[in-house]
């Protein structure tokens, strides 16, 4: 399986994924989840490639929306799903790997996928709260509030404009 190339890796980022910022406004927030904070490669990569093969559904049907609402052709049964945990940029890393040498038809063009070739598909980057909230900062936001599961493995981030007054109780981080 080849690995993506450096140029296709985009920079960690915060905020809402269309319209402006989350903190363009003193009054803007936003809910986000971290998870598995304490880096576990074993667990993370157990989860990601399930034995119940959940995720695995999840990720192939990817292909099936492009062959419903893209007029594509992937065989579903030709690709077989594969996570990894990057430890280096503390993400996994999950991909769609071609199982025969195969063409496929998308948006009018022909692709080629050979034995093993490897579709990069989707990153979930895992961050201590720490690290979240530096990012926060970097996008003028900050943690009002969070929660935890008992375990230190998830949280749920209240997020804020950095400017903005804390809910009543809460120290801004």
């Amino acid at each position: 399986m080849s690995a993506p190339s450096i140029k296709s890796v985009p920079e960690p980022h915060i905020g809402s994924t269309s319209g402006p910022p989350a903190a363009a406004s003193s009054r803007a927030s936003t809910a986000r989840n971290v998870d598995e904070r304490i880096r576990n490669p074993a667990r993370l990569e157990a989860a990601y490639n399930d034995a119940a093969g959940v995720t695995a559904a999840f990720t192939l049907n990817m292909l099936a929306r492009f062959n419903r609402e893209l007029d594509a052709n992937f065989d579903l049964s030709r690709f077989r799903h594969h996570a990894r945990y990057n430890a280096l940029a503390g993400r996994i890393e999950t991909f769609l790997v071609s199982e025969a040498d195969q063409k496929v038809r998308l948006g009018g063009e022909t692709f080629h996928f050979e034995r093993g070739e490897a579709m990069l598909v989707e990153y979930s980057c895992k961050y201590t709260l720490d690290e979240f909230a530096q990012l926060a900062r970097g996008a003028d936001l900050r943690i009002a509030r969070s929660w935890t599961d008992e375990d230190g493995l998830f949280a749920v981030l209240y997020l804020i404009s950095a400017s903005a007054t804390p809910p009543s109780g809460e120290a801004a981080k």
